[in-house]
């Protein structure tokens, strides 16, 4: 053949797999010609080309003529690096009935692993059916790399590994795939950030928890550049589903970073302009899950920043809301805890007469708290947020008092605090059925006298409410 004819084949083979058209490219193939060796820009191969378009006839046509599924382009990038870069999953899946290389690595230390860990986007779970049906095919492509040996614990020139990847972009179904094929969940990028730093972007409780089990790897654990934890990082994004999960398993809320900022200040003042609608309820909540953790609404950067000149400081509508939600827990927090508002605070709250007027109201709602009592009961409105948990959970034995908090009553009364007020209510009022139920199991064990009285005030209500809640699955255990 010519080297005119060779050049015009080249030439037609690429416009067909350009455009996608397997039916011209399938009459270009039957003449015999070899195509393995055409070249195009960037050292690309026609399968370089269809990785980028995205069909999977055309790459199906194209294995079947002979192209090297292993071939490299100028980036040292083979076809199945690009089809994951490009989120073609139809090339992905045809390309790897040719079993490849999955572990070749291109000019930046990333194989294809990588490619597949970072670009994909399952971090939620699926509730449609069709989304569910794409969601496992997904999955089934890792699970075939992983077959081929993929090595999930592969580092990048920044020690990042597809693993670390998952964890932020992935579910519990490809995470629990990953570490059932050896993912090391103890591994550290350069910047010594940790798996559950990944977890913290991805913000899905669940994904953490799973991390968390492992027991491996510790909250405190900071990044060496500022000295950030998890949960600062899961404060930055307003993750509020991680937040949580850290702190139930023992994160400290006032952790803080190289320049004695606590996650708190990340909430305040993320690092990154996102404002939309759903951020902001994020935010909000994020922040106040913190304070309802007792964060330290006193406590000051090395540059003497507190939370709320930082919150004053910010000119959106957000900014104001959230310094008004910490001028009302320094309150709260003075009057439950005895923790006085420190000078830098009052002198922020006096200077700015929107803070003042919020102070006010809030004493004034506080101080009406300890005065007026449930209706049709001896118990005051402070009372509920401020005695013990137990003393609180013998409250709810009484209809009355536990018909109050049904009605819209409690907020007209007390705006400001009556969100608490009930958050109180509804813990204690779990407590209380939670030792019920854990009363009739040791009831039905030991069959002692009087299961209301002397065991259940004076062994129940000593106990760990993790032990009763033991106690109350035992109890379902037996009844099965």
């Amino acid at each position: 053949m010519s080297r005119l004819s060779r050049e015009s084949f080249s030439k037609l083979v690429y416009e067909a797999v350009e455009a996608g058209d397997a039916a011209a490219l399938g009459d270009l193939l039957d003449r015999g010609l070899f195509i393995d060796g055409l070249r195009y820009a960037g050292g690309e191969t026609l399968l370089h080309l269809n990785a980028r378009q995205g069909n999977g006839r055309v790459t199906r046509l194209l294995l079947e003529a002979g192209c090297d599924v292993d071939a490299l382009d100028k980036d040292r990038r083979t076809p199945l690096h690009v089809a994951f870069l490009r989120d073609r999953h139809d090339v992905a899946e045809e390309l790897l009935k040719y079993y490849p290389d999955v572990n070749v690595k291109d000019n930046w230390n990333d194989t294809a692993v990588h490619c597949y860990a970072a670009h994909v986007k399952i971090n939620e779970d699926d509730d449609d059916d069709e989304e569910e049906a794409e969601t496992s095919r997904t999955i089934e492509l890792a699970r075939k790399m992983l077959v081929l040996e993929g090595n999930p614990n592969e580092p990048d020139d920044r020690k990042h590994t597809p693993f670390h990847s998952v964890l932020m972009n992935g579910n519990c179904r490809l995470v629990s795939l990953f570490m059932r094929y050896g993912a090391d969940v103890r591994a550290r990028n350069c910047y010594g950030g940790t798996c559950l730093h990944y977890c913290a972007l991805n913000g899905n409780g669940a994904v953490t928890k799973l991390v968390l089990d492992t027991r491996l790897l510790s909250t405190e654990d900071k990044t060496l550049d500022k000295g950030e934890t998890a949960l600062h990082w899961a404060a930055q994004y307003a993750k509020y589903d991680c937040l949580r999960c850290l702190l139930d398993a023992g994160a400290r809320v006032d952790c803080t970073d190289y320049d004695g900022r606590t996650p708190l200040f990340y909430v305040a003042q993320p690092h990154y302009p996102l404002y939309s609608a759903e951020f902001t309820e994020q935010r909000r909540a994020s922040l106040e899950l913190l304070v309802r953790r007792w964060a330290d609404l006193n406590h000051c950067t090395r540059l003497g920043d507190t939370i709320l000149r930082i919150l004053v400081k910010q000119d959106d509508s957000s900014g104001e809301s959230l310094a008004k939600l910490v001028v009302a827990y320094l309150l709260y927090g003075q009057h439950v805890r005895k923790v006085r508002v420190n000078d830098k605070n009052m002198k922020i709250i006096r200077n700015d007469s929107m803070l003042k007027a919020h102070y006010q109201a809030c004493s004034s709602e506080l101080a009406a708290m300890k005065r007026r009592r449930v209706p049709e009961c001896t118990v005051t409105f402070f009372q509920v947020v401020d005695a013990p948990l137990a003393t609180v959970a013998t409250f709810t034995r009484n209809p009355d008092f536990a018909r109050f908090f049904d009605g819209p009553r409690l907020r007209q009364s007390f705006p400001i605090y009556a969100d608490l007020v009930l958050e109180r209510f509804h813990e204690a009022a779990g407590y209380q059925k939670m030792l019920e139920a854990a009363t009739c199991t040791l009831y039905d064990i030991f069959q002692f006298a009087d299961p209301t009285s002397v065991f259940y005030e004076k062994v129940l209500r000593s106990m760990d409410k993790s032990d009763i809640a033991n106690l109350k699955d035992y109890s379902s255990t037996r009844s099965v």
